[in-house]
C-alpha cells in the first residue's frame, strides 16, 4: 500500500500542487498585463509623440490551461486621433509591429464573449476588411474603458 493518503483513486501530487496554482495565477497575469499596458503605451508615446497621450489600452493575454500555453502579445491603444493595434514579438519583448493605425471614426470596435462561460472576453477592432481581436482572460482583461474611450473619441465632433 502507499504511505500517503489520497482522496480517491488516480489522485498525483502533481493535481495537489496545481490547486494553488489556480487561485493564484490571476495575480501574475494582472501583473503581467500592467506590466505590457505600459510597454505599449511607452511605444504608441514614441510613435505618436508626447502631445497625443494614451487615453485608453487594452493587451490581450489568455491561457490555455489543458495545454499550459500562454497567448498574447496584441493590444489596442486608443488616443484622441488615433486608434492603433500594436503587436510584440516575444512574450517579454517590446511592442515591435504597428498593425493598425487609423482615424477612431474609420474603426469599429466592440465586445465579444468568448468561449464556454465568458471565458475569453475579446475586443473585436474592425477597419476597412481586417477583423484584429483582442482576447483575454475573464477577470483581467477589462474592454470596456477602451470601447467606451474609442467610443467617445469616434464620435466626438471635431472643430
Amino acid at each position: 500500500m502507499y504511505g500517503y493518503a489520497v482522496p480517491f483513486k488516480g489522485w498525483a501530487l502533481q493535481s495537489t500542487l496545481m490547486w494553488p496554482w489556480l487561485f493564484l495565477y490571476r495575480r501574475a497575469f494582472r501583473a503581467y498585463r500592467e506590466w505590457a499596458l505600459e510597454q505599449f503605451k511607452s511605444a504608441t508615446a514614441y510613435l505618436l509623440g508626447p502631445d497625443e497621450p494614451v487615453i485608453a489600452a487594452e493587451v490581450g493575454l489568455y491561457m490555455e490551461i489543458l495545454i499550459g500555453q500562454v497567448w498574447g502579445g496584441t493590444a489596442v491603444v486608443v488616443t484622441a486621433r488615433h486608434v492603433l493595434i500594436l503587436s510584440n514579438d516575444t512574450p517579454v519583448g517590446r511592442p515591435r509591429k504597428v498593425l493598425l493605425a487609423a482615424r477612431p471614426s474609420q474603426v469599429g470596435m466592440r465586445q465579444h464573449a468568448g468561449g464556454i462561460l465568458n471565458a475569453y472576453p475579446t475586443i473585436l477592432v474592425s477597419a476597412g476588411g481586417p477583423v484584429w481581436p483582442i482576447k483575454g482572460m475573464n477577470g483581467i482583461i477589462q474592454p470596456g474603458p477602451v470601447i467606451a474611450a474609442w467610443t467617445s473619441v469616434a464620435t466626438a465632433v471635431r472643430t
